[in-house]
C-alpha cells in the first residue's frame, strides 16, 4: 500500500534548515512518480525555492489532506513540529531527526545521525532506520579518482550560524604567499577581511555549490549533510568542528581518519599543522582519501524512501485490522 501523497514539512533560511530541506528534496526525488509530493513550510533562500519548486507540488488546503497521506517532517523548530502534528492528526507522521531534534510523541523516526542509542526505550523502538548509511548522499560528479598529492582547488563551506572570527583566522592564514598556488572557494561565508589575494574567492550559498564541489579536490566543511556529500564524492576533507549539533558527526569523521580537525572545537583556534597537512602532505591526503573511497554510496535517499514507505504500509495494514 502506497500513500496517495507525501507531505514534506521543513523551514529553511540563510542561517538554519537548508540542509534539512535539501535532505527532504533528495528523499522526495527517490519516491515513485505516482505519489504526489507537497511541501509545507517557509523558505527564505532563493536557490532553495527553485530546487523545491522542481521537487514538490504546491501545498493543498489543509482539509484536502487525508488519513491515507504520509507526512515527513524535518526541523529543529519545536513550535513548527507541534504545529504540523496538530494539523495532521489523521495522517501518519515520520520525523527525520538527530539527537538535537525535538521529538514528537508516538511518531516514527528516521534517525539521520551516527549510531546512537537514546536512554528511552520508547524512542529507540520508534526508530525505523538508524545511521549514516541512510543519509541522502548526492552524486556531485562522475568519480575519476580525484586524489591529488597536494591541494589545487579547495571548497570551504559552512552550515547554520558560524562565528565570523573563526573564518577570519582561516582567510588571513590563506592570504600568505605559501598558499598562492591553491584556489580557495568560500561558499556561504561573509567576506570579512578586505584586500584578499585573487586566489581567495567568495560566493553566496546557492546553486554554485554543486559545480564548485565537483571541481574541487579538497574541502573544509562545517556543515553536517554537506559533509557526507563530500565524503561520498571522495573529496579529501578537513573538518571545522565548530557547530554544536554537528560535533558528533565531526568526532566520528576524525576518529575514523576520514577528516582532519581544522579548528580546535573548544578554543575555536585554527590548527595550523592540520591545515597544512590537509593541503600539502601527500601521505596525509592519501590516508584521508583512501579511507573514504568506496565507503559511502549514493543510495541513501533510496534506502530512506523505501524505509518510509515500508513503515507506512505496515502501519496502514495494522490500522485497517
Amino acid at each position: 500500500m502506497l500513500p496517495k501523497r507525501v507531505v514534506f514539512a521543513a523551514n529553511a533560511s540563510t542561517t538554519t534548515g537548508a540542509g534539512h530541506l535539501r535532505r527532504l528534496i533528495e528523499i522526495a526525488k527517490a519516491l515513485p512518480d505516482s505519489i504526489e509530493k507537497h511541501l509545507i513550510g517557509s523558505i527564505d533562500v532563493p536557490w532553495l525555492k527553485t530546487s523545491s519548486a522542481r521537487a514538490f507540488l504546491p501545498p493543498l488546503p489543509i482539509q484536502e489532506y487525508g488519513a491515507d497521506d504520509l507526512v515527513v517532517l524535518d526541523s529543529y523548530d519545536r513550535e513548527f513540529c507541534l504545529q504540523i502534528q496538530s494539523r495532521f492528526t489523521s495522517s501518519q507522521i515520520v520525523q527525520v531527526a538527530d539527537r538535537h531534534t525535538f521529538l514528537l510523541p508516538r511518531v516514527q523516526i528516521i534517525f539521520m545521525d551516527l549510531p546512537f542509542i537514546y536512554k528511552s526505550k520508547n524512542i529507540n523502538n520508534r526508530v525505523i532506520v538508524h545511521g549514516v548509511e541512510y543519509l541522502p548522499i548526492r552524486k556531485l560528479k562522475v568519480i575519476n579518482s580525484k586524489f591529488k598529492p597536494r591541494a589545487l582547488r579547495v571548497l570551504i563551506t559552512s552550515g547554520g550560524v558560524v562565528s565570523e572570527r573563526i573564518y577570519q583566522q582561516l582567510a588571513r592564514e590563506l592570504s600568505n604567499d605559501d598558499y598562492s598556488e591553491i584556489n580557495f572557494e568560500f561558499i556561504g561565508l561573509p567576506k570579512i577581511v578586505s584586500n584578499f589575494p585573487d586566489n581567495l574567492r567568495f560566493h553566496p550559498l546557492g546553486d554554485s555549490f554543486d559545480s564548485i564541489a565537483a571541481e574541487s579536490d579538497t574541502a573544509i566543511s562545517a556543515a553536517g549533510t554537506t559533509m557526507w556529500d563530500l565524503l561520498a564524492n571522495q573529496i579529501t576533507l578537513g573538518i571545522a568542528a565548530i557547530v554544536e549539533n554537528q560535533k558528533s558527526n565531526f568526532d566520528y569523521a576524525v576518529g575514523s581518519n576520514l577528516a582532519l580537525p581544522i579548528f580546535d572545537p573548544v578554543t575555536h583556534g585554527l590548527n595550523l599543522g592540520n591545515l597544512r597537512a590537509l593541503l600539502f602532505n601527500q601521505d596525509t591526503r592519501k590516508l584521508l582519501y583512501g579511507n573514504s573511497f568506496g565507503k559511502y554510496d549514493f543510495l541513501g535517499a533510496t534506502r530512506t524512501s523505501e524505509a518510509i514507505l515500508n513503515s507506512f504500509s505496515k502501519n496502514y495494514v495494522s490500522a485497517k485490522i
